[in-house]
């Protein structure tokens, strides 16, 4: 049984849903718990019932830290989101007893492979960290963002796992905002204290983990049998951070089109969970933009790729 926990609002809520798609289709034992930050997105999932998935309303959340309500206000939505990043895995944790490890995903995130060779790698470490490999295009980014990123993190029911998310949890509520400031920045950069604070931390080797539009020029990405590889290793899971949804017609990125066979499945998993979403809510269109005929071809125009829904 694998763990996972994310967060997302209903402007997320589409992605969120192909997160636990993509997932879904693995055909793993696993249970999703969702923190909704809004109603629309609780109520949402309430209805939809997954057996797999385990909402959870944000009121509930806060009473359970009453700390997060003494900084809400002084935090934009996004900062407020990341300041709970470190609360939700631990919150799964002190929730699930019996739960051994509980792995913490990013909502824009989309798994192309059963997760199994990570947790593998994991073995008995108590903290799993994923490198954000930058490319040389991207390099400048590391200063800012850090060394790693957050969106893929493993953590054990342990001394190590928990005293790293208690340290972590209370860092992000003195200080977590939008910026780069005396070596922070949101809720990335403290990770980078981990390996020397906390005992049990690992750092994945695995090419098909941690894939994002920061680093994916440094690999080459194939189709062999119905299957997408990484320099010959599977790939696992990508991160799609820099995905619009416009109007009803298409994804826009601006990736390269050599990589159109991994945006392409996301962008179809996207207009699954679309469709999905309006069966439950017919005049759901929260997380997309409207754009004119005219913005919508400048664009492509200016070098973004379009993949229709």
């Amino acid at each position: 049984m694998y763990t996972f926990c994310t967060y997302f609002d209903r402007n997320y809520l589409t992605r969120g849903l192909a997160l636990y798609n993509s997932l879904k289709k693995l055909n793993i034992d696993f249970k999703l718990w969702i923190l909704c930050f809004d109603s629309d997105t609780y109520e949402i999932f309430t209805r939809f019932a997954f057996p797999e998935v385990v909402p959870i309303d944000l009121l509930t959340f806060e009473n359970y830290y009453p700390e997060l309500l003494t900084v809400k206000s002084e935090r934009t939505r996004v900062e407020y989101y990341w300041t709970c990043t470190p609360k939700l895995p631990d919150y799964v944790l002190g929730k699930g007893r019996d739960i051994d490890i509980v792995t913490y995903l990013d909502a824009d995130l989309f798994f192309f492979s059963d997760p199994g060779p990570a947790y593998e790698e994991f073995g008995s470490q108590s903290i799993y960290l994923v490198d954000h490999r930058f490319g040389d295009q991207h390099k400048r980014g590391e200063a800012g963002a850090g060394k790693y990123n957050v969106g893929y993190m493993m953590f054990r029911n342990d001394r190590n796992g928990r005293d790293a998310l208690a340290w972590w949890g209370g860092e992000c509520v003195t200080w977590c905002y939008n910026r780069s400031e005396d070596g922070k920045c949101g809720d990335q950069k403290y990770v980078e204290e981990f390996p020397r604070r906390f005992k049990g931390v690992t750092e994945t080797r695995l090419k098909g983990v941690g894939l994002g539009q920061w680093n994916f020029f440094n690999y080459r990405f194939i189709e062999k049998n119905d299957r997408l590889y990484v320099d010959e290793e599977p790939v696992v899971v990508f991160h799609f951070n820099d995905i619009e949804i416009v109007g009803r017609r298409s994804v826009r990125t601006n990736a390269m089109r050599p990589w159109a066979c991994l945006f392409r499945p996301y962008a179809q998993a996207l207009r699954e969970a679309i469709m999905q979403v309006r069966e439950i809510e017919p005049a759901f269109e929260y997380g997309i933009q409207k754009i004119s005929g005219r913005a919508w071809l400048r664009n492509l125009l200016n070098g973004s790729i379009d993949f229709r829904l």
